[in-house]
């Protein structure tokens, strides 16, 4: 087997040499132990990246005219910002978001530059197997995250060890957060199946990574991820099973499932609140899982205490999107630059209050409040490419499905900006724009039998 694939890698040609080794070395994110576990493979994608950029640069005149004018856009934001920089106080702050946007923008032509370098077969083969192979890989690990709560050291495993962290259980892998781990098992398990058309005749291996998934949003009490799997969960069984039956049937069948999710509390919005508290207790109390050494339960139940005066988790994201529009409205042409709502946030005090969450937490707020008129182009790209799609009668399921994936995840994270993931799934937006690209021609084709 490994002597098959050093005999297909030895008739790669330099563009696709550079591409796959480019795509294997994507660090993901990876972050633990206060550094980047993917640091290893930071520089080595880099180089990889510019290598692949350079050689297939004059592929870059066959760009469709929609593939140009992102390409500019993407070009654009990064030029602004970079001027910015330095008229700006919080350089730290700025200099990441400006690796953040270069690494934007070599993702997008990389990926955009292979569409027309490599042949569609080629491309798409090298594609879905990479991330097949991650998808199945990080839902595997986080099945065994979830049954022994045993985690890669890092911020959160320290957080949970002195008793600052109540979710125990929930996957984490090389993240060090449950909703970064969501957003990327979510993102890379779709682009997965988007990719393989194949994989869609095998109901009960996309069943079980839409369910495994949506297990784990639960256990993380994501009320994001909970949605969009419920939202996938639904389309599966709509597509798969209920189109199938008469009409008389779904009536049968929306009535339970309808009284399942409004019985259960989890999906009822800000009362999860009160689930929240009432984990806590059942561990002081000892019951069910506990990584809290006796010692130091005097000091969970002063933390607890302290956290009911907290503000609840809904109203500090509302309270950031206020904020975070009072600073596009203090400079709604450029934004007030790179980097600078976390850094205005923590340094100045907010007329509304954010218990020290300095991160935007809503892709919206953090791309126009930070870069203005070209921000707000960044972040409706995808939508304009779905409309231009239905305008033209080319509406597509999977497509529709990929861009909801995208706004919905753009909510769970602390940032956009910072996943790469982001920067993938906007890549394969933009592919899949692309009718001949897609697998899926339209919602009548589309079928997972």
């Amino acid at each position: 087997m490994v002597q098959d694939f050093l005999n297909k890698v030895k008739h790669f040609s330099i563009q696709q040499l550079s591409f796959f080794s480019w795509m294997i070395s994507i660090p993901f994110g990876a972050k633990v132990i206060h550094f980047s576990i993917g640091f290893a493979t930071l520089y080595p994608s880099l180089i990889l990246g510019v290598v692949f950029l350079l050689s297939t640069f004059k592929y870059i005149f066959q760009f469709s005219k929609i593939e140009k004018f992102i390409g500019l856009v993407l070009v654009g934001l990064l030029i602004q910002s970079f001027l910015i920089s330095f008229f700006i106080p919080g350089k730290k702050e700025a200099l990441f978001d400006l690796h953040s946007i270069i690494l934007f923008n070599l993702y997008y032509f990389n990926f955009i530059l292979a569409k027309h370098s490599l042949t569609k077969q080629k491309f798409i083969h090298l594609f879905n197997k990479g991330f097949l192979f991650f998808s199945l890989f990080i839902l595997i690990f986080g099945i065994i995250e979830s049954l022994i709560g045993i985690h890669i050291g890092g911020d959160y495993t320290f957080r949970l060890s002195q008793g600052m962290a109540t979710v125990n259980y929930a996957p984490l892998f090389i993240y060090d957060n449950p909703n970064d781990y969501l957003v990327y098992s979510v993102g890379v398990s779709f682009i997965a199946l988007i990719f393989n058309k194949k994989l869609f005749e095998h109901k009960l291996l996309v069943f079980s990574i839409i369910a495994i998934n949506l297990f784990f949003a639960h256990i993380a009490l994501s009320r994001f991820a909970i949605f969009l799997m419920m939202m996938l969960l639904f389309v599966f069984l709509w597509n798969t099973y209920i189109l199938k039956f008469k009409k008389k049937y779904l009536f049968y069948f929306l009535i339970p499932f309808t009284l399942i999710v409004s019985s259960n509390k989890i999906y009822l919005g800000p009362i999860i609140i009160t689930q929240l508290n009432e984990i806590k207790e059942d561990k002081i109390k000892g019951n069910g899982p506990n990584l809290v050494s006796s010692k130091k339960q005097e000091k969970v139940l002063d933390l607890n205490v302290k956290q009911d005066t907290l503000l609840e988790s809904y109203i500090v994201r509302k309270n950031l999107l206020i904020n975070g529009f009072n600073l596009f409205k203090s400079s709604p042409l450029i934004g007030v630059g790179p980097g600078q709502f976390r850094y205005l946030l923590n340094k100045y005090e907010t007329k509304y209050p954010i218990d020290k969450n300095y991160s935007p937490h809503n892709y919206f707020i953090e791309m126009i409040s930070q870069y203005g008129i070209i921000g707000i182009i960044v972040f409706l790209i995808p939508l304009i490419l779905f409309f231009i799609k239905v305008l033209k009668g080319k509406w597509n399921l999977m497509f529709s499905i990929l861009i909801g994936i995208y706004y919905l995840e753009g909510l769970m994270p602390s940032a956009f900006l910072y996943l790469d993931i982001n920067w993938i799934v906007f890549s394969v937006i933009v592919l899949c724009y692309s009718e001949d690209f897609i697998s899926f021609k339209s919602i009548k084709h589309v079928s997972f039998s």
